[in-house]
């Protein structure tokens, strides 16, 4: 859940609340090490393993507007100082709605400062090691998904053949709905995680 709540009062942070038999418990704080965000927005996504969280602010350390960042689940089960996934990934423009495949390695977000058509695009990169750190260079997804519009949010699921993202090109009473591609071949991702 976007935002916290301690003492029923709304904060700053991420929430999980789980499924139980009598309904959704109470939703409870992630406790991230030195969480903070500049930005009026911020994105959030679990890894499927559940020991990640991709996070999309602005911090002290970011390279312009909103950038992504990685935070490990640790033994006591707070999470980590978040991550910053260097420049190969973020730009000085925002840089958001991050989508991690279940390879644990495939990472899908929306960019408006890596080469795009026009407003916000969607891209794909691998991570190259265990770091976090050192991505294969962005590929924009093409005009297949992407526009001259805002396009962001792409997530896929569990079949993989499937793609589901935002776009506001198109939209019913130009608004931003959710559309469905099916992925091209080079974009697919293999099922198992590592």
């Amino acid at each position: 859940l976007l935002n916290a709540y301690v003492d029923n009062k709304k904060t700053d942070g991420v929430a999980v609340s789980h499924r139980t038999d009598s309904g959704w418990s109470v939703p409870q704080i992630l406790p991230i090490q030195d969480f903070h965000n500049h930005s009026d927005f911020i994105d959030y996504f679990f890894s499927s393993n559940g020991q990640e969280l991709l996070i999309a602010v602005e911090r002290d350390d970011s390279f312009g507007d909103q950038d992504l960042y990685v935070s490990r689940k640790l033994k006591d089960n707070s999470w980590s100082k978040p991550i910053n996934l260097g420049q190969q990934i973020n730009t000085k423009h925002p840089e958001f709605s991050p989508f991690l495949a279940a390879d644990n390695k495939t990472l899908f977000f929306a960019s408006m400062g890596h080469e795009n058509y026009g407003g916000a695009d969607i891209f794909y990169s691998k991570r190259l090691d265990s770091t976090w750190t050192n991505w294969s260079k962005p590929e924009n997804l093409g005009p297949d998904v992407n526009t001259e519009s805002f396009e962001a949010y792409y997530t896929i699921p569990a079949n993989g053949t499937i793609g589901y993202y935002v776009s506001d090109k198109n939209g019913r009473d130009d608004s931003r709905d959710i559309f469905s591609i099916t992925i091209p071949y080079q974009f697919r991702i293999s099922a198992s995680a590592n």
